[in-house]
């Protein structure tokens, strides 16, 4: 998805690693930014923001799919990442709705 950051999460992998959930939900982020023309407008997605705006397009359903896959694998029972969230209560409530919220601008 990212130059191959995150593949396992689109693989039948049993258990996904931290540093590929942390990598292929930003990747996701940014289909779902392309697919939808919505997402956060903050400090901390000004490089993000920029980029699409001078690289505008629509990403094919197969990328879409695969992002899909990803955030799904990324935020299951089977991901060190939803594992490290939940460590903290109120933090993981945040962060599975950041997480659903890419997932509903995906599938939009």
């Amino acid at each position: 998805m990212c130059g191959g950051c995150g593949e396992d999460l689109v693989r039948d992998v049993d258990y996904i690693e931290s540093p590929d959930g942390a990598c292929a939900l930003p990747a996701a982020d940014v289909v779902a930014r392309l697919r939808s023309g919505g997402g956060e407008q903050s400090r901390y997605c000004e490089e993000v923001v920029s980029w699409i705006a001078a690289n505008p397009g629509s990403p094919t359903d197969d990328l879409v799919d695969k992002a899909l896959r990803a955030v799904a694998r990324a935020r299951g029972d089977d991901s060190e990442l939803a594992e490290l969230w939940s460590e903290s209560r109120a933090d993981k409530d945040d962060w599975l709705a950041t997480v659903s919220e890419v997932e509903r601008r995906l599938s939009a």
